[in-house]
């Protein structure tokens, strides 16, 4: 964010929700991924400097910029930016963020994904009509980048309920054996397989509440 802000007056829009998880995380997230990033890992962050709520618009060179707020998804708050070119009705687009990671292992170890696949069937009727969907990781596409990590993260779901034999939690070996299952999902890409055992006991606990709620 620092190297694409370019100098210190460029304004860093987000809602609320999303800064407030930004800096809330900032110590935790570093002490996460640096030693994963090492110095890839930006020294310094830039954190939103102008607040927007939820449908709230702003416009440049006749070109409108819409923030949609999410809640809780692939991450404790997301969001996403509808963009309408004035006069193009064929020209939107939609920024999604990382409710799509397209052909790619997902992060769920925020444990969501109940919310998460509820949010994919919000936007593919809310984006059925948008020309374009950029995605946080992968190629841009239709809202069928929408049906894939749909079906992903049921994938992931069915697969983390069977292994985990009703326990919130996963053994080593029961780790292994979900990412044998969902890397031949998504063959051949392999990327951020590493992700799959992460995320692993964040959704057994997420079912295992699922199911003592209902």
């Amino acid at each position: 964010m620092t190297n694409l802000r370019g100098n210190d007056t460029a304004d860093v829009i987000a809602t609320r929700s999303v800064d407030r998880v930004i800096r809330d995380h900032d110590a935790s997230k570093e002490k996460q991924w640096q030693p994963v990033f090492k110095d890839e890992w930006p020294m310094k962050r830039t954190f939103p400097t102008r607040m927007f709520s939820d449908r709230q618009s702003f416009e440049i060179d006749g070109v409108k910029f819409t923030v949609h707020d999410l809640g809780p998804d692939e991450s404790d708050a997301d969001s996403y930016w509808l963009v309408e070119s004035k006069g193009h009705k064929h020209n939107t687009v939609a920024f999604i963020g990382d409710v799509v990671l397209y052909h790619v292992h997902a992060y769920t170890s925020d444990g969501h994904t109940s919310r998460w696949l509820a949010n994919i069937s919000r936007l593919s009727k809310e984006l059925k009509n948008v020309s374009v969907l950029y995605p946080g990781h992968g190629d841009a596409g239709s809202t069928d980048l929408l049906n894939w990590q749909r079906g992903y993260l049921r994938a992931y779901r069915a697969n983390v309920e069977s292994l985990a034999q009703g326990y919130p939690s996963f053994s080593d070996a029961n780790k292994i054996e979900l990412q044998t299952r969902m890397e031949t999902y998504l063959l051949p890409n392999t990327k951020l397989e590493f992700l799959i055992g992460l995320g692993a006991d964040a959704v057994a606990n997420e079912l295992s509440i699922e199911k003592t709620v209902h």
